[in-house]
C-alpha cells in the first residue's frame, strides 16, 4: 500500500483573488491490530510501511515479547500477527507488562557512548532535509537511528511520532544494531513510552527538535538515558544526564 497519493484540489489565493484546480499530496493512515499468539495486545494508527518493524518495536520495546522468542510475523489488511516459541509464557509476560509502559526494570541502568553536540545538531536537522514525505505534505513525523559519530542507520516517516519511534527501534532490532553506540532523533515531543522503549532495548540518548513531556524526564533520569530537546538553530537543551553530550 502506498504511503502517499495525489488528490485533486482547488487552490484559492485570497490576496490575488484567484482559484485554480491542481493536485496535492496527502498521506495514508491505517489502523493496525497487533495479535500475539491469537490474542490482541494493542491497536495503533500508522502509515502503511515497515509494518513488521512497527510490531517488533512496539512489542519488544514495550517489554512484552523478547526478540529471540518471535518465530513469525505476518501482515494482512489491518492485522499484524506475531507467533512466539512459548505461547503460555508469552501470555503471562504480556499480562504483566502490557499496562506498565511507564516502567523500566529497576535494575535497568543504560550505558552508552558520548555524542558530540555538533553531531546531535546535524543529525536532528536531517529529520527535515532528508524526509521526502514531509517536504511534500508537512503531515508526518520522523524518527532516525544514528551511530554516535552521526552516521545515519535508518530514517522513518509516519503519521504518528509514536509509531515512527517504534518502527526505527524495530528496524534496529531486526538488523542486530548495537544500541549502546547509537541514538535516536525524533521530530516530535519525547513521550514517556518512547523513553521506556529506548531503555528496554538499550538506546542511551534520544534527541528532538521539539520538547519533552515531564514523565519522560523522570524515567530518563532514573535509568541513565540522556534526553535532549529544542535541537535547532544552533542550540539544544539537555534534560537528563548531560555527561553524555560532548561540547566540540
Amino acid at each position: 500500500m502506498h504511503t502517499l497519493r495525489e488528490v485533486p484540489v482547488n487552490r484559492v489565493d485570497l490576496i490575488k483573488g484567484t482559484e485554480i484546480e491542481t493536485k496535492e499530496w496527502v498521506v495514508s493512515e491505517e489502523q493496525y491490530h497487533i495479535w500475539v499468539n491469537e490474542i490482541e495486545v494493542g491497536s495503533v494508527s500508522a502509515s502503511p510501511s515497515k509494518i513488521k518493524e512497527l510490531a517488533v518495536g512496539y512489542l519488544v520495546g514495550g517489554g512484552m515479547v523478547s526478540l529471540d522468542d518471535i518465530t513469525s510475523i505476518g501482515v494482512s489488511c489491518d492485522a499484524i500477527t506475531v507467533e512466539t516459541e512459548n505461547p503460555e509464557k508469552t501470555l503471562d509476560h504480556i499480562r504483566t507488562k502490557k499496562f506498565q509502559v511507564s516502567h523500566i526494570g529497576a535494575d535497568k541502568i543504560i550505558h552508552g557512548s558520548t555524542v558530540p553536540a555538533s553531531v546531535i545538531l546535524n543529525s536532528v536537522s536531517r529529520l527535515q532535509s532528508d524526509t521526502e514525505t514531509w517536504k511534500k505534505t508537512h503531515a508526518v513525523h520522523s524518527a532516525a537511528l544514528f551511530t554516535a559519530d552521526g552516521t545515519l542507520c535508518e530514517l522513518v516517516e509516519d503519521i504518528s511520532r509514536h509509531t515512527a519511534f517504534d518502527k526505527v527501534i524495530g528496524w534496529g532490532l531486526l538488523n542486530n544494531c548495537h544500541f549502546s553506540s547509537t541514538f535516536v532523533a525524533i521530530s516530535g515531543r519525547i513521550a514517556r513510552d518512547m523513553v521506556v522503549k529506548a531503555g528496554n532495548v538499550g538506546v542511551p540518548l534520544v534527541a528532538s527538535r521539539s520538547t519533552i513531556i515531564e514523565p519522560a524526564a523522570s524515567v530518563a533520569s532514573a535509568t541513565g538515558i540522556t534526553l535532549i530537546g529544542y535541537v535547532r538553530d544552533g542550540h539544544l537543551v539537555v534534560f537528563s544526564h548531560p555527561e553524555r553530550v560532548v561540547l566540540d
